[in-house]
């Protein structure tokens, strides 16, 4: 017997099926990412048509299908203007929140509940919408910090993961070791960046979700973000990220 059930999520993409089917891509915060069928989603006058649109927080009715279950019924819509609000008029605010949706459909595996992830991506959305466009570049940092850790790719800002030493005068990050490596532990051209206490304590911050502490810090020590970025960039790269958003936001960060 088919199975009637809700479904809140974030509507991440689309992929063709038929002239008039549609697969549905969601990152749900109770299935994890999942398939849908929009069936005769293409047809004009279609109850769907007009509510399925790309970014979208939706709550949608589904059935129990075969191959993938169908959505039936559209129950509540946010479209990604309302949850921004007047940041949607920005495109680099803009472009960061297309970001978060690559990140999402990368690193989300199907059919694995994240509710946590699920709640801090419309929590950094917010943040997105409250914040002032001086502190988009520390957005973008926080977003690939905290959303990767989230995911389960966060690299270990703790200790040397090679000799577990949680003290030392300066650290290397190194991504695709996973994490910080004691200056001791590091030959002069390994890593990413070179680290000390205070970008370490900011990273800190933002991969536990502690944003407006982290702008706390920057403000304090006056951190300049050109080399976190640069490292952000790296870290995303190597996840495989698209770099077609990267790209995007990185034109509209200096376009702006």
């Amino acid at each position: 017997m088919a199975r009637l059930y809700h479904a809140r999520g974030i509507l991440l993409s689309f992929r063709e099926l038929t002239e008039r089917d549609r697969l549905a891509i969601f990152f749900t915060r109770e299935y994890g990412k999942q398939t849908f069928l929009a069936k005769g989603v293409k047809r004009e006058g279609a109850k769907l048509r007009y509510r399925l649109n790309p970014y979208s927080v939706l709550d949608v009715e589904c059935v129990s299908g075969r191959s993938f279950d169908r959505i039936t019924a559209v129950r509540d819509v946010a479209s990604l203007r309302n949850l921004l609000g007047d940041a949607a008029f920005s495109l680099q605010a803009y472009s960061l929140a297309l970001l978060l949706i690559d990140i999402l459909e990368t690193v989300v595996q199907e059919s694995d509940p994240e509710p946590e992830l699920f709640e801090e991506s419309l929590t950094f959305l917010n943040l997105l919408k409250e914040a002032d466009i001086q502190e988009y570049d520390a957005l973008f940092v926080f977003l690939v910090f905290r959303i990767l850790f989230l995911s389960g790719v966060g690299v270990d800002l703790t200790r040397c993961v090679r000799s577990g030493q949680t003290h030392s005068p300066r650290f290397v990050l190194h991504i695709r070791e996973g994490g910080l490596i004691s200056v001791r532990y590091a030959s002069p051209t390994e890593g990413d960046i070179l680290m000390g206490e205070r970008d370490i304590a900011l990273l800190r911050a933002f991969q536990s979700g502690h944003f407006y502490q982290g702008i706390k810090h920057i403000e304090e020590y006056e951190t300049n973000l050109g080399s976190l970025i640069t490292v952000s960039m790296r870290y995303l790269e190597y996840q495989g990220i698209r770099l077609r958003s990267l790209h995007f936001w990185y034109q509209m960060r200096y376009n702006t």
